[in-house]
């Protein structure tokens, strides 16, 4: 059964658990391994990210044409002879991913970067570990996008959730009970990342109709999504330049444990991703069948309600992380030291986040029908302003001014990007989405969570205290967000008389 409600829902709950599960063992993930191991586990995240430029676009190329093919596209011969060509590829990058990385650990583990406590071969022998993992997520990535493509979201996000568990769970037992080292920990992940693989491909070849011949490499096959795939590859180089490039040279213009602080406040900041994650890799598929079909209405209905929900559940969370960023992390992990070193960070960060995170919406409408050259465009501009800005702006304010130059440059896509795509898709519908799509949700957001600064408890060591006072403030403020969006409103309202309409009935 595909059903976008149920594909959300368990899209939230996987993402809700996986993001759960992580922020609460990484306190001991610092108590035990130190900030300095923590900054390399950052840098992980980096490098897996700057390696998904070598996808070529492959993997939402091939997400976007497994729901082309539910959309009568494709024939199950050729979806098959798609799938096995991408397959061939994706292998060839991985081992390209593992050796790179492999040849160069220790150039990095040695010389890149300014450790103090943290012992220069240990890096270089979890570097080595990080080689074969960052392989494996990748071609994770790959299949799971082919099942999501396939409107499989329910049956990744249960497993997603029992992985998370066993990721983050499994591995603080091996960091207390077998080997408390940086090389436990990336041992650990790898095991389970070659789990997650084994799923994934049996449950696509399970998915995907017989074909009446064996699949084999089809070069117009793949010639048929190369227009996508290049746009694709552009746009990922160029949005890793953006969210990215930061972390990737203050791992070597900045000492260790401060990178560690700026990697621990990213990941905080990055609350917004995985909140909007959900949303939009919930509607993406659904989009690309309506815009194959060409049901105009449906698609921008779908839009205007993506973008609503994005602003009901992200502003909160922003706005929460902005006004009580060191109760925040202290009630998280309970180190006041902790607390005040990554706060300023973590404040001015989450704004960037925030705003980058109201553009997934239209760049997923951009993307479900088939237009790369906007998301292009602007941001290769971004990047000709971010890049130099971040040389010129370490010495002279640090961490914090590239936090602040990093939301500047996202309320220029906010400010600019969004009126030209909707001058060229979507006429009519711009002003929708500034105010009652966005604006309107973000007004309702700061009434709440103003009101909850001015009240705010004086003592700051209580972590109990200040967890019910943030999650029953943040509460409160998503009931007010989603209230405030009329598309949001009106479901809600709908949804009771339903269910008072039925228990009448019953009655």
């Amino acid at each position: 059964m595909r059903s976008i409600k149920l594909s959300l829902l368990t899209n939230f709950l996987s993402q809700i658990w996986g993001a759960l599960i992580g922020f609460l063992f990484i306190p001991a993930y610092v108590r035990i391994l130190g900030i300095e191991s923590y900054g390399i586990i950052g840098f992980f995240a980096t490098l897996q990210a700057w390696f998904v430029l070598l996808d070529l676009g492959l993997t939402p190329a091939l997400g976007r044409e497994m729901s082309r093919f539910l959309g009568g596209v494709y024939t199950a011969q050729a979806i098959r002879n798609l799938l096995r060509s991408l397959e061939i590829l994706c292998m060839t990058i991985a081992f390209i991913i593992l050796s790179s990385i492999y040849l160069s650990s220790s150039y990095f583990g040695y010389e890149w970067f300014k450790p103090g406590e943290l012992e220069a071969q240990t890096i270089h022998h979890s570097l080595i570990i990080i080689a074969a993992l960052v392989a494996l997520r990748y071609i994770e990535g790959f299949y799971r996008a082919a099942l999501i493509g396939l409107q499989l979201q329910v049956w990744c996000n249960l497993w997603n959730i029992f992985l998370a568990a066993l990721r983050n769970i499994g591995v603080i037992g091996v960091l207390f009970w077998v080997s408390p080292t940086l090389e436990a920990y990336f041992l650990w992940h790898t095991l389970v990342s070659i789990l997650a693989v084994g799923l994934y491909i049996y449950k696509l070849n399970r998915s995907l109709p017989a074909a009446p011949h064996r699949a084999q490499f089809s070069l117009p096959g793949v010639k048929g999504i190369w227009k996508f795939a290049g746009g694709m590859v552009a746009i990922n180089f160029i949005a890793m330049m953006l969210t990215q490039l930061d972390k990737l040279l203050l791992s070597k213009l900045l000492d260790l444990n401060i990178y560690g602080y700026y990697m621990l406040a990213a990941t905080l900041a990055g609350i917004c991703y995985m909140v909007v994650g959900p949303i939009t890799s919930g509607f993406f598929p659904f989009m690309v069948e309506k815009s194959t079909r060409a049901e105009e209405l449906v698609l921008i209905r779908y839009y205007h309600q993506g973008s609503q929900l994005v602003a009901a559940l992200t502003t909160p969370v922003a706005l929460v992380l902005l006004f009580f960023a060191e109760p925040a992390i202290f009630m998280w992990s309970g180190n006041m030291d902790l607390a005040k070193n990554a706060a300023p960070i973590l404040s001015v960060l989450v704004i960037g986040c925030y705003l980058n995170s109201l553009m997934w919406m239209p760049y997923q409408f951009q993307l479900a029908n088939g237009v790369t050259q906007i998301i292009l465009i602007g941001n290769l501009l971004a990047t000709l302003i971010f890049v130099p800005g971040i040389y010129f702006l370490v010495p002279i304010s640090g961490v914090i001014g590239i936090a602040w130059f990093w939301a500047v440059i996202n309320l220029g896509f906010v400010s600019v990007i969004v009126p030209i795509m909707h001058r060229q898709f979507l006429r009519g519908e711009m002003w929708k989405w500034y105010l009652q799509d966005t604006l309107l949700p973000l007004l309702a957001g700061l009434v709440v969570i103003l009101l909850a600064y001015l009240l705010r408890p004086s003592v700051l060591e209580n972590r109990l205290l200040w967890f019910l006072y943030l999650a029953g403030s943040g509460l409160i403020a998503i009931i007010a967000t989603t209230l405030s969006a009329n598309l949001l409103r009106k479901y809600i309202i709908e949804f009771v008389k339903k269910g008072l309409h039925k228990r009448t009935v019953h009655e």
